[in-house]
């Protein structure tokens, strides 16, 4: 369990710093996906500090069913997330959502929501 949330912290990492051309920066956003249920409502924000490797909790930075997978715009502050969820007339199914992200606080609001027709979603990329 650790080990993914490791690989998912670093491929979370990447893309971000992906987006900045540059300097690498001191700190980094992290977002990460999770199976809500329970306690969970999401995607999370991080703040993981580049030199001490120190990780810390942001909370939560938007509210989405199931999101199991995130990618970043190259050039927009846009994040788009996939996974299981119930569309606007109750049925389950997979779905796409897009979130602008506050460029201050990094906290997501959502922009849209569309099925993506097939019933479990794994990845989303940006083209």
């Amino acid at each position: 369990m650790k080990a993914t949330i490791v690989f998912l912290l670093f491929v979370c990492m990447f893309a971000v710093c992906a987006a900045d051309a540059g300097e690498p920066p001191a700190e980094w956003r992290v977002y990460i996906g999770t199976y809500t249920g329970g306690r969970s409502e999401g995607i999370y924000r991080l703040r993981l500090d580049a030199e001490t490797g120190r990780i810390e909790s942001l909370g939560l930075a938007g509210a989405a069913e199931n999101p199991s997978f995130l990618a970043l715009h190259p050039h927009k502050n846009i994040l788009y997330s996939v996974g299981q969820g119930t569309d606007a007339s109750g049925a389950r199914r997979g779905l796409a959502n897009a979130f602008v992200i506050d460029p201050e606080q990094g906290v997501l609001t959502l922009l849209n929501r569309e099925s993506t027709v097939g019933a479990g979603p794994c990845h989303i990329t940006v083209d």
